[in-house]
């Protein structure tokens, strides 16, 4: 979209009328637009407003925008503060009138409760002690409800209300939460309050629990992304005071007085700034994408970091809007919470629920059967006085991560066939399969790739062969896609294009389709060349009427030969590069088209795709980004990468790297033994090896009812070996639905001479010659490639190692194969690709996971041994089968005897004691007290600071520590905490470079206003929480420049190298210089170390530190950069980057008290940006400079 779009919508908007705004105007400077906001709240205030976007070519397609103002506010609000928060909140595809309207509507609103706050200030101050807000005279909703457009009592007055009244916590609700959080930690329960401070109530309230004592399998806990040693935390957040009983189950579904967040956390206790990010609606998932990403590659970071789980979103959103809904029908109903569920979902206002679903209250464990004892208990009946809403919450939150693959991810009714995989699913509603896919209720698409990059490249893969060879027994419905036609030529255009420069010009008569062209959209190009009619997947980059600048996405590949006919009409070839071209633009619904269109078009759609490497790149050079940000991608693309992945309920874990390219010839089988037998977890060549953990649990228990029913064979024999294993090979077209629905024999592709069945044999070149077929091009089809052509692992070849009920009597055939007519009778523990991997795969052999060593070997039956290549036995690792068999397996002989071991079955319930958490006597206090969760809000009380002379420091509103005991913090009860000491306001400012307003300070208002804001925001911030919980320190009273700011990094957990070496070496935090330029907050600031200096990353250092103490991270480049980051986002990431472990940040051990120098750390910044290949401000060389004078 050009920016003559934009500014045809202004033109629009300037004839329209909105509320409190008048003289809407354009920036001649920029692409921007200007405006007056005036309103009368207790006297008339009027300011000039500014909307800037930072890329207009991205107007309505996710454009950013900044909105500021030039006038400077006083009085009941800070108007710019309050444009800042809602530059974050414009929806990107918002038109102009779109965004003056919401800014309009947000602006009055927040001014009008910025007016009720000062009143409800002036109530309190003036010794009012009601408890009941309704005193104050905002009890009635009808006041709301005309003001916001909604009815009394509906979701929108109620959320008007809230949001214009400040967060009380009287001592009634401190004492009810000190109540219920006691019943929690009765019930084993860990409770922290964040922060614990005496007498006050705290900001949000975590309950956790340790994985290992909910009993789960291992499996599952491998497949869920879970270590028992973790814990499973749910974060409660009170913004309206703790509700009595009554208050919360009439609260509206779309409720903000009580917020959960369901994860998980290596400390029973996360840190606060953690939880806050957690509750943060404008970049706290970009943040806690960060630490995830850490996570998941291997790099814990601080252990008290707040997670997400796999089924987060899916339980956060039913707690938020259905928790008091099923509580009110749990306790009217006597229902269970299965069929309270499913009445929310389906049977609300049945006037026959009452009658229908009663009294099944005790026909289910609250959890699970391993629940520890105390939480076997139903607390959602208890009586009124003695319910606790967050003990019933995290009972809820822990059942569904329990029985997570019974229930539907979206509307949560128990699924009909039951868990059939290790992997959360939803029912089938279609509307349920969309917000799975769209509201991120499955897998997470960019966690699968940073963590099984390779089981990605397979999975698509799989699709692409089946759709290419007619396989596909699914097709992606209901996802709306746009795929490109060839074969429709009315809808295509005839242009010129010129490869070496990417230029197309539409060519005259098709301007009625040269509007439906806009940057980053994908087209098939269609080129007479040299070498013959081809086609390329490319992107759209810029559009200028019937000229376009476009992206080749794909290599080229032969056209149809109706195509060819179609370009031939016109061969004459034109000068200078130039040839003719068909434009084929991704605007058609597959559904739509006929079978063989479908196929091609699904597949052009994959040529597109990026490989997993350099999307797994892009991830992680941008912590917390999703996919959809990159603007290589495709919306449809996405869509159909989230189904391929999300409908996939086999759990495949890659088990071994790839086999080196140049390994040496004793590489190919690793044997330590026994040259000539095979075994499963050792590097075959060529192949790479997936595990499949695919029946569980459903699937596996009938399995396992199978194989002991037929334990006992013919003649009456228990059997000692119940199983054997077996090969079978398919053509890669088969996999995508073996891997999802297991092996059946529904089609007939390779003849039946021995019978009706699954086709298996004991050896491995047999079935390896099956896997082979069907690969060839079709026949007058589209010329596409055999392959996902931007695959890493160009798998060629399929064959998986299968675990069948050892019954071959019972068999169709057993010679010269087994058949196996019962499906129910197979399951697919292996599956071995051939592969012929890029490069880029063999520098990267095992991305997002460590190889574990062997558990040893399955005891095979000696009469049907499996056998490898070359007809050697092949030793299955006991990992092929479930962790909940293992333990009996391991006492197995191959005598057939049982074999005593002491070692314990995995996934067993651990009764350890859990630790209880924080002192709940804390909430014990005299006075109501207030909080203010974002920190954003001052104390009620002036800030304390010592003497006219003495050092500003920041004020404490908890238990600070009050004397140090070798080198640590020491609390007030003797308690060693885990944190280095700090004591604020003791940096000499003299040592550190100070200097003037910049040239640019007084022609540069927008960052002017912007470091205003920020240095109010951290300055409030200080004031409402703790130094240790921050780590981070600004002595505000010491910034005379705003453009040159001093930072302190502190409070570092006392585990850490860097800790230790700092009180090794004498230092108490880490000092930064943060400089602004003019550009700012389009531009970054430059942020680095003055000192201490830290070890180089040649010489083993970390930290993200350069060489020359400049931070490394593109978050500080223009390829990072956002506009609508704060400062204390930024601080936080520094600090977070300064806590990694893989590589640690270490200290200079001899010259760690030399300061870093401006120059080199410039000098290091820019060789750091141009190896990354980020793009580097334009006002770095004055930004850098020694002197600004």
């Amino acid at each position: 979209m050009s920016s003559k779009k934009f500014f045809q919508d202004l033109a629009v908007a300037k004839t329209a009328l909105f509320d409190n705004l008048s003289n809407i105007r354009r920036r001649e400077l920029d692409d921007g637009i200007a405006f007056t906001f005036s309103q009368d709240l207790k006297g008339p205030i009027e300011v000039e407003v500014v909307i800037q976007t930072t890329d207009v070519a991205s107007y309505r397609k996710g454009a950013r925008f900044m909105v500021f103002t030039s006038t400077e506010s006083s009085g009941i609000a800070n108007v710019a503060l309050i444009l800042d928060k809602l530059s974050r909140r414009i929806p990107g595809d918002s038109t102009v009138s779109d965004i003056l309207k919401f800014i309009s509507d947000r602006l009055s609103m927040r001014l009008s409760a910025a007016v009720d706050d000062t009143l409800w200030d002036e109530a309190i101050l003036s010794g009012d002690e009601s408890d009941d807000p309704e005193d104050l005279g905002f009890a009635d909703d009808s006041f709301f409800a005309s003001e916001m457009g909604g009815e009394p009592g509906s979701g929108a007055a109620y959320s008007a209300a809230t949001a214009r009244l400040p967060t009380i916590f009287t001592r009634k609700d401190i004492a009810a939460l000190k109540e219920a959080l006691k019943k929690a930690q009765a019930a084993g329960i860990s409770v922290g309050l964040l922060p614990a401070e005496q007498g006050k109530a705290p900001r949000v309230t975590s309950l956790s629990i340790r994985v290992s004592q909910l009993g789960l399998p291992a499996d599952a806990l491998e497949a869920w992304d879970l270590k028992p040693s973790e814990y499973l935390v749910l974060l409660v957040r009170f913004t309206a005071g703790y509700p009595s009983l009554k208050r919360y189950l009439e609260l509206p579904t779309d409720q903000e007085d009580v917020q959960f967040r369901f994860g998980k956390c290596a400390a029973a206790k996360p840190s606060l700034l953690t939880a806050r990010l957690a509750f943060s609606q404008v970049s706290g998932d970009e943040v806690l994408g960060d630490a995830r990403d850490e996570s998941a590659s291997g790099n814990q970071g601080t252990c008290d970091t707040f997670l997400p789980n796999h089924v987060s979103r899916s339980i956060d959103r039913q707690l938020n809007r259905s928790l008091h809904k099923l509580l009110a029908l749990r306790r009217s109903h006597r229902v269970s919470w299965t069929s309270a569920q499913n009445a929310v979902s389906t049977l609300v206002g049945n006037p026959r629920f009452g009658t229908s679903l009663m009294y099944d209250v005790d026909e289910e464990p609250i959890i699970s059967s391993q629940a520890p004892q105390a939480l076997r208990h139903d607390y959602a009946l208890d009586d009124e006085e003695h319910m606790s809403i967050p003990l019933v919450a995290m009972q809820l939150a822990l059942r569904q991560l329990a029985h997570c693959t019974e229930y539907c991810m979206a509307c949560h009714a128990k699924l009909e066939d039951g868990p059939g995989s290790l992997k959360p699913y939803v029912c089938a509603r279609p509307l349920c399969l969309y917000q799975y896919l769209s509201l991120g209720f499955g897998p997470s698409l960019e966690h699968e790739i940073i963590n099984s990059p390779y089981v990605v490249d397979l999975l698509i893969g799989f699709f692409y062969a089946a759709n290419r060879s007619g396989l596909l027994r699914e097709f992606p419905s209901g996802l709306t896609l746009k795929v490109p036609t060839i074969d429709e030529a009315a809808k295509n255009m005839v242009a010129h294009a010129c490869l070496s420069t990417g230029t197309l010009r539409i060519q005259p008569g098709a301007d009625n389709m040269a509007h439906i062209l806009e940057p980053y959209d994908w087209v098939l190009l269609v080129t007479s060349t040299a070498n013959g009619v081809q086609y390329y997947v490319c992107r759209i980059t810029a559009v200028q009427h019937r000229t376009c600048v476009f992206e080749i996405l794909s290599a080229p590949y032969l056209a149809k030969r109706n195509v060819s006919r179609q370009l031939a009409r016109s061969r004459a070839l034109l000068k200078d590069g130039w040839s003719r071209a068909l434009v084929c633009p991704f605007i058609h619904d597959p559904e739509g088209l006929s079978s063989q269109q479908r196929k091609m078009s699904l597949n052009l759609l994959m040529c597109g795709i990026p490989s997993v490497l350099e999307m797994r790149t892009y991830l992680l050079t941008r912590p917390g980004r999703q996919l959809s940000s990159w603007d290589r991608m495709n919306r449809s693309a996405i869509a159909l990468m989230d189904w391929i992945i999300a409908s996939n309920r086999s759990h495949i874990i890659q088990d071994q790297p790839i086999f080196p390219k140049d390994a040496p010839a004793e590489m190919h089988n690793l044997n330590e033994e026994d040259d000539e037998t095979t075994f499963g977890d050792k590097p075959i060549r060529g192949h790479l090896q997936f595990r499949f953990a695919q029946g569980a649990p459903d699937k596996e228990h009938r399995f396992t009812q199978q194989f002991e029913e037929h334990t006992v064979d013919s003649d009456g024999v228990r059997q000692v070996f119940p199983t054997l294993f077996a090969w079978h090979g398919s053509p890669l077209g088969n996999w995508h639905s073996i891997i999802r629905t297991g092996l059946d024999f529904a089609n007939r592709l390779h003849g039946r001479t021995f019978g009706n069945g699954v086709y298996l044999s004991p050896d491995m070149g047999v079935s390896s010659a099956y896997s082979a077929l069907n690969l060839g091009l079709e026949v007058d089809g589209p010329r596409l490639p055999v392959h996902w052509p931007n695959s890493q692992l160009v798998v060629t070849e399929a064959i998986s190692v299968c675990e069948v009920v050892n019954r071959p009597d019972m068999f169709v055939s057993k010679q010269p194969h087994y058949v196996v007519d019962r499906v129910e009778w197979i399951q697919c523990r292996y599956l071995y690709v051939k592969v012929s991997p890029t490069d880029m795969a063999h520098d990267d052999p095992f991305p997002g996971r460590q190889p574990k060593d062997s558990e040893g070997y399955i005891a095979q039956d000696p009469r049907v041994c499996l056998k490898g290549m070359k007809a050697w036995p092949f030793q299955v690792p006991l990992a092929a089968v479930p962790a909940c068999r293992r333990d009996g397996m391991r006492r197995l002989t191959k005598a057939g005897t049982l074999e005593q071991t002491g070692a314990a079955p995995e996934g067993r319930h651990d009764n350890g004691d859990t630790d209880g958490g924080d002192d709940l006597d804390l909430l014990t206090c005299d006075e109501k007290t207030e909080v203010e969760f974002k920190g954003h809000k001052g104390l009620r009380n002036p800030p304390q600071r010592e003497g006219a002379d003495g050092p500003a420091l920041a004020v404490k509103t908890g238990k600070e520590p009050a004397v140090t005991k070798g080198g640590a913090e020491v609390e007030e009860g003797g308690e060693v905490s885990r944190v280095t000491e700090f004591h604020p306001g003791t940096l000499d400012y003299g040592s550190l470079p100070k200097l003037p307003a910049p040239s640019w300070a007084m022609s540069s208002p927008a960052a002017l206003h912007t470091l205003t804001t920020e240095v109010k925001d951290l300055q409030k911030i200080q004031t409402t929480t703790t130094s240790r919980e921050l780590g981070w320190y600004v002595d505000v009273e010491k910034v005379e420049n705003l453009f040159q700011w001093i930072v302190e990094l502190h409070s570092f957990d006392t585990e850490l190298l860097l800790a230790k070496d700092m009180r090794r070496l004498g230092h108490i935090s880490v000092v930064l210089e943060v400089r602004f330029g003019a550009s700012f907050p389009v531009s970054p600031p430059f942020v680095r170390v003055v000192r201490p200096r830290f070890l180089p990353f040649a010489r083993g250092g970390g930290g993200h530190v350069t060489a020359g103490g400049a931070i490394c991270s593109e978050l500080l480049t223009n390829s990072g950069w956002s506009a609508a980051l704060t400062m204390e986002n930024v601080l936080l990431q520094v600090r977070l980057a300064l806590c990694e472990l893989d590589p640690p940040a270490r200290l200079e051990p001899v010259y760690h008290d030399c300061d870093y120098s401006i120059g080199e750390a410039a000098a290091a910044y820019r060789r750091a940006a141009v190896a990354h290949g980020w793009q580097i401000p334009a006002d770095l060389k004055d930004i850098a400079a020694a002197s600004w004078e």
